[in-house]
Formats: C-alpha cells, structure tokens, sequence
C-alpha cells in the first residue's frame, strides 16, 4: 500500500463520520421539535376536556319576557275603559236627577239612558263611609265587581253606584250579588217608566 493511498482512506474515513455526525445531530434536533409539536396537538383536546359541561356554566339571561303575576280572576278584554266611565260632575247630576233608583243595604244604583250603546259607571264614596283607606278599599271592590260583570249588566245605560255605610263590612261575594241585582232592578224601572210614560192626547169620540 502506498502512502498516498493510505492518506486517501483516512481522510474518507474521517469524512464519513463527520456526515454520519451530522446526520445524527439532525435527526436529534428534529426528535426534540416534533414533541413539542405533538405535544401542542395532543394538550389541547385534554384542556377542552376539563371545561364544565353546557348545562354547568354560566348562561347569559334569556331576552324573554319575565313572568308576571296575574289574578287567576281576572278575565282579558274586560277592565272599564275611559269612555265606559262616567267623568264629569254634569253626568252624575244628570244620572241623578233624572234616573230611576234601586236600593239596598249596601249601595244605592240609580240609572239613566246614555246616548250610547253601551254602559258607563261612576262610584260615589263619601267621608260618611270612611277614612280616605277605607273609601278606597270600597272603590276598588265596587270597580273589580263591574269590570268582571259588566257583561251581564243592562247596556245603554249610565250608573251611578252610591255606598253605604254598611259596605265596610260586607263580604265580596254578598256585594257583588248586591251590585249586580241592584243593576237589573233599575235598569227593568228605568224601562218601565219610558214604557208607560206616555203623551197626552184627546180622548176618542164617541
């Protein structure tokens, strides 16, 4: 073997494992990236994994409407509207003094003919009742029994609802049986009278 020939195989040799090294160095520097990369894929199902299910976290507040409390008495389309309310101090006088009048012993109801076809209602309560509490307690019986039974009132009539003193005491039920009999009762009088009201005239000849 000559020298130069010797000389050759060591420096390939030498080159050889040079590469080898740097192969290895390679394949090391791409085993310590890859976990890091696995590990971001793999983390990230676990970390959603311990989020709190739907039914356990907190929701934001439905846009619904909340919920009210309404009286299982009270029936829609029936509350006394403005033009179901007698108003003006011209009407009860007129209601008054020219109406026909049932009286019980807790109210007095006087009616009269409206030019409309349907009824309206005015409540007097005087201090002889009552403190201003009291006086209002009974206004808001009296106005509960028409706004639940104005059906089953006379129509084209206008009443006027006087309270007693005896009212203080009276039960709902009783007052409203009261209210609604009293109602009927000078409404048939008011009839009655326009009935037999009649003019005067010559009588026939023989």
């Amino acid at each position: 073997m000559t020298i130069t020939t010797a000389i050759g195989r060591q420096i390939g040799m030498a080159k050889g494992s040079s590469e080898h090294e740097a192969h290895l160095s390679t394949q090391q520097d791409q085993k310590t990236q890859n976990p890091r990369i696995q590990e971001t894929h793999v983390l990230a199902p676990r970390a959603r994994g311990h989020q709190p299910p739907s039914s356990q976290r907190p929701q934001a507040p439905r846009s619904g409407h909340a919920t009210k409390n309404v009286s299982l008495d009270v029936r829609p389309g029936l509350a006394l509207g403005r033009d179901e309310r007698l108003r003006s101090s011209k009407d009860f006088r007129r209601v008054q003094a020219q109406g026909r009048r049932a009286v019980g012993p807790n109210i007095v109801v006087v009616t009269q003919h409206g030019e409309q076809s349907w009824s309206r209602f005015g409540l007097t309560v005087t201090r002889k009742v009552g403190k201003a509490v009291v006086r209002n307690r009974v206004k808001r019986r009296l106005r509960e029994i028409l706004r639940q039974h104005k059906d089953e009132i006379p129509q084209g009539c206008d009443f006027v609802l006087i309270a007693r003193l005896p009212i203080v005491d009276a039960s709902y039920a009783l007052l409203r049986q009261e209210v609604l009999r009293l109602c009927r009762e000078a409404a048939d009088r008011l009839h009655k009278s326009q009935r037999t009201a009649r003019p005067k005239g010559g009588e026939p000849r023989g």
